[in-house]
């Protein structure tokens, strides 16, 4: 429990997505699971990424080239919204991976939060439901103001 005016630790995004994951999953994160859940869930709009591509999205290293997993995980955001009332513990967390993603490449200036809010605000609206309050904050923190910088641009 935190106390009044301490903040909160930051969680990196493994460790967040990590804590999503092995909570419903009894087991722990692997890229390779996760991008497995990713690639089924994704279809044809996410056949263009890479485990790599993952990897780097999940240790928060940024990309150089947006382009594929700007598209997948935008897709992926609308994906997880029709299918919400029957998600799987493995598809919660990813999910989450996707809003965060997602918010990651509106704070690299890689997409229009704009068109992206209304998707990641009614999937985190769900996501609520199915997260345990601590671990739904740090989504929360990560997906909106990561490193004090929230996803809008001012541009």
């Amino acid at each position: 429990m935190h106390s009044k005016g301490c903040p909160m630790k930051r969680v990196s995004l493994r460790e967040l997505i990590g804590q999503i994951w092995s909570s419903g999953n009894r087991g722990l994160l692997s890229p390779e699971n996760l991008f497995d859940r990713i690639q089924t869930d994704g279809g044809h709009d996410a056949e263009g990424l890479t485990l790599e591509t993952l990897v780097a999205l999940l240790d928060e290293e940024g990309l150089e080239n947006w382009d594929i997993a700007r598209f997948a995980f935008s897709e992926m955001l609308g994906f997880y919204l029709v299918t919400a009332h029957k998600m799987s513990n493995q598809q919660v967390a990813a999910a989450a991976f996707s809003a965060c993603v997602v918010a990651d490449a509106a704070r690299a200036h890689e997409c229009d939060w704009g068109l992206q809010h209304d998707k990641v605000m009614a999937l985190c609206a769900i996501l609520a439901g199915w997260i345990e309050l601590e671990t739904f904050l740090h989504l929360m923190a990560y997906i909106f103001g990561k490193g004090g910088e929230p996803p809008i641009s001012e541009e």
